[in-house]
């Protein structure tokens, strides 16, 4: 397993991450570990949010509540007291899906910051084998699945851009042109 520190400067911040190259969809990733050992920066809230991916797409869901009702987004949510991200995010996909997964299924990807204008959120992302058969959506309008060709056919969350675009790059998200 190799790895390497590359800085990478986050809303005026730098800070180190480690990269380790592992085995997901057929492709090579790097996780990337923010070497927050499961704790945030102070001042933000912990979110999670499942990447479930199959053949090169990812499935995303439009928000049908609050403030960014209409916006694109990954299934999740915010952690709780007392829970693990990987709790929290069996809850949230249960609660907004209603479909069960598993620990073993999860895998991290990636620990993103963002401010928005009410909220600091630390966006724990994680990647899932799934094809979402059987979801029933609970707290969304619509769900689609996304590849390279049609990810900016909607608008995303405003910190969604950066995950996107880190999944483009790890080879989750891939074109379906032949």
């Amino acid at each position: 397993m190799s790895s390497r520190t590359e800085m990478l400067c986050t809303l005026g911040l730098t800070f180190n991450i480690i990269f380790q190259k592992t085995s997901l969809c057929g492709v090579f990733l790097y996780r990337k570990d923010n070497g927050m050992n499961g704790k945030s920066r102070e001042g933000y809230v912990d979110v999670v949010a499942a990447v479930m991916c199959c053949d090169g797409e990812v499935f995303a869901a439009e928000r049908s509540y609050g403030h960014y009702e209409g916006y694109w987004e990954y299934p999740g949510g915010k952690v709780e007291k007392g829970e693990s991200f990987e709790e929290a995010l069996i809850r949230e996909i249960s609660e907004e899906l209603d479909l069960d997964i598993r620990l073993q299924d999860l895998r991290y990807f990636r620990t993103f910051y963002h401010e928005y204008p009410s909220i600091k959120v630390a966006l724990h992302i994680y990647l899932l084998d799934h094809n979402a058969e059987g979801a029933e959506l609970k707290v969304h309008h619509e769900s689609k699945w996304f590849n390279s060709d049609n990810l900016n056919d909607v608008q995303w969350l405003e910190s969604t851009y950066y995950i996107n675009d880190a999944l483009v790059e790890a080879g989750v998200i891939t074109s379906c042109k032949k």
